[in-house]
């Protein structure tokens, strides 16, 4: 584990950096080696990348994390699911950033983003296609990752993952090979993506997923595990990074599994707050949201993949047969479809699932 800001100082756990910060290391690593930088100069701990014009001055201080992740911030993402935190890193470093991840386009160096399901012709198989009009680099990738030297340093620090554990005492995974780094890029003419949980299930280990949007800067954190989302169609470019953490208390059996008794329905609305804070509710939204999830897939993949378009429909309603196929479970399903039309009508932005 390295410290994020003089990039030469070691920890062999995310103990010991807490422990060495307290002592003063925090305070003189940020005084002696917080990067300031001018536009068309890269920062000082790395060589100069040709190619790369950062348009303001900026600092890179991952310190700077503690301020931006609150209490406040953490409470709405134990109890909601997710938070927004807005100029997360301060219009210079983040142009900077936006800077690097332009560089990368033109460079062609961004591949493109793929989603993957069980396959519905071949057991045992996952089918994979491509998501048109948007392209991605995995920061794990060291010949990508080393000629964006901003993105490089986000990648070794864990400023952020320690930000969020102060205050949610989540058990995250730190150093490189607990998070996954990737930006992206939207080219416009409609690209997007359809409705999806970050963690799917085992053997994923996502616990936080922390989406930095770069035109403009904003910053939104939710859990990974529970939080079903989808990206509207964009007719403008757009470019992020987004940063998963993994945990060691995600997908346990109490995640993957779906108990319910009658005591449980005795108080729906109850059940229902209880279920939205749980990753098993992966287990019904497909049918919860069955036509949201047609929406989202029509509007992904069927102008421009019409192949990946017609296996996913496949799998999409392979899954709503299977689940009608078990009464108990379409019981359920259907009742929580009515009550999430009860809740629409009265408070059409209440969260639901």
């Amino acid at each position: 584990m390295r410290c994020s800001l003089c990039l030469t100082t070691y920890y062999c756990s995310r103990q010991c950096q807490v422990q060495a910060w307290k002592q003063g290391h925090k305070l003189a690593c940020t005084k002696s080696s917080s990067t300031t930088c001018t536009p068309a100069a890269p920062s000082s701990h790395e060589q100069p990348t040709a190619g790369i014009v950062y348009p303001l001055p900026f600092v890179r201080d991952s310190s700077r994390f503690y301020d931006q992740i609150t209490a406040s911030h953490s409470a709405d993402l134990m109890d909601h699911g997710f938070t927004v935190i807005d100029n997360f890193l301060g219009g210079g470093w983040a142009h900077a950033l936006l800077a690097e991840l332009q560089f990368l386009v033109k460079k062609n160096l961004l591949v493109p983003n793929k989603t993957q399901f069980p396959s519905t012709t071949t057991p045992g198989a996952v089918a994979q296609y491509e998501k048109p009009h948007i392209f991605e680099a995995d920061l794990h990738n060291h010949s990508v990752r080393t000629q964006v030297p901003e993105f490089n340093a986000l990648f070794h620090q864990d400023d952020l993952l320690l930000a969020l554990a102060q205050h949610t005492n989540l058990p995250l995974i730190p150093g490189t090979h607990g998070k996954t780094l990737k930006v992206q890029f939207n080219e416009g003419q409609g690209g997007c993506f359809p409705c999806h949980y970050d963690n799917p299930g085992r053997p994923n280990k996502r616990r936080l997923t922390c989406l930095l949007y770069l035109n403009p800067s904003w910053k939104v954190v939710f859990s990974s595990d529970r939080v079903l989302h989808r990206v509207l169609p964009s007719h403008a470019r757009r470019y992020c990074l987004t940063v998963w953490i993994d945990s060691h208390d995600v997908n346990t059996d109490q995640h993957a599994s779906l108990s319910v008794a009658p005591t449980d329905l005795a108080d729906w609305p109850a059940f229902v707050t209880k279920l939205a804070k749980s990753p098993v509710q992966r287990l019904l939204s497909r049918g919860v949201y069955a036509e949201e999830y047609l929406e989202s897939l029509t509007q992904c993949m069927a102008n421009d993949a019409p192949e990946g378009f017609t296996e996913m429909m496949h799998a999409h309603h392979a899954h709503l047969t299977r689940m009608k196929a078990n009464a108990p479970l379409q019981s359920l399903v259907d009742r929580l479809r009515d009550y999430k039309r009860t809740i629409e009508a009265t408070n059409p932005s209440a969260i639901f699932l």
